[in-house]
């Protein structure tokens, strides 16, 4: 994966995290074939996410903070929200670094149908680890004029998105399901090679 690949090592040094031996035990495979990974190099970063929640990213990386660039961008809206505080789990992720092809500016029933049958749709938390720790390891900023919708919902039922990547930091955002904007499209993760052999 060369710098497509965030791993343990850089969860220590960019997120700050103290893995304990079960969350390394639980690292300690990774759940794609070597055609898989071969396969999507360079179109998607390989992540090794640690259960934190996005406002937990939010106060590492400020206390990490380089004066540089920043993290996430000064929002409070989400302070409140259930996807906001969730920590997720401990797992390998594999995110593709661009919208899915031709989903922009298309309702979310609309762009639903373009994932591929081995994709999802990652959750906003996976999609923020993603997004900020690959741009502190690999100095590339994902998704910087574009949002992409994930697959949690905020407190009004809307879809949440982020993107938006620029210099003031990364935004979250929410859009109606039926919205269609030029500069909103899909995001998406494939699915482990452990699932598709047990959905098969």
């Amino acid at each position: 994966m060369g710098t497509n690949m965030f791993g343990v090592e850089d969860a220590i040094r960019h997120f700050g995290v103290n893995p304990s031996k079960a969350q390394l035990a639980a690292l300690g495979e990774i759940p794609f074939s070597e055609e898989t990974l071969s396969a999507l190099k360079t179109t998607h970063v390989l992540v090794a996410v640690f259960p934190m929640s996005i406002l937990d990213i939010r106060i590492r990386t400020e206390v990490m903070k380089d004066e540089s660039w920043k993290a996430l961008c000064n929002q409070s809206w989400y302070d409140g929200e259930d996807f906001a505080k969730d920590r997720g789990e401990i797992g390998w992720h594999l995110i593709r670094k661009t919208p899915v092809e031709k989903s922009t500016n298309k309702a979310l029933y609309e762009q639903q149908p373009l994932l591929g049958k081995d994709d999802e749709r990652p959750k906003a938390q996976v999609m923020v680890y993603t997004i900020i720790g690959h741009h502190r390891a690999a100095n590339e900023r994902l998704f910087e004029e574009v949002w992409v919708r994930c697959s949690d919902l905020d407190s009004d039922s809307s879809g949440v998105s982020v993107g938006g990547f620029d210099a003031k930091g990364l935004f979250v955002g929410s859009y109606w399901r039926s919205d269609r904007i030029d500069r909103l499209g899909l995001a998406s993760e494939r699915r482990s090679d452990f699932q598709e052999a047990s959905a098969a």
